[in-house]
């Protein structure tokens, strides 16, 4: 059973989403490379249950040029994208436009807009 399908899933974005909030920002934002992460409103379960289940979703070709950035950076945080994800994004795209491109920026965080703004 993939993770994403196992029922327990959406009870740890709950949690999860609860501890987050508990850890103080100087904290979070020393282990994530000075990312600078917001406080996020308590998630419920039922939307813990859909980001969960959000692999469910029926994916569809489309035209516009599109750029995939994932963010590789993980270690004592697992803050890393998925990779294989954004490689069958990226496919699915193809199949709508051939100009759409995934690439991995290593020394990122997810969030990676929040890391580096500029970039």
């Amino acid at each position: 059973m993939p993770i994403s399908r196992a029922p327990s899933l959406p009870y740890l974005f709950w949690v999860s989403n609860r501890i987050e909030n508990a850890v103080p920002r100087p904290i979070i934002r020393w282990l994530m490379d000075g990312t600078d992460l917001r406080r996020i409103p308590d998630a419920s379960l039922s939307l813990s249950t859909s980001i969960a289940h959000a692999d469910k979703v029926e994916m569809k070709p489309w035209r516009s040029r599109t750029l995939i950035i994932v963010a590789g950076k993980g270690g004592l945080i697992p803050s890393n994208d998925n990779v294989n994800a954004a490689r069958r994004l990226a496919n699915i795209g193809k199949q709508g436009n051939a100009r759409i491109v995934a690439t991995i920026h290593p020394a990122m965080r997810h969030p990676w807009p929040r890391q580096d703004p500029k970039l």
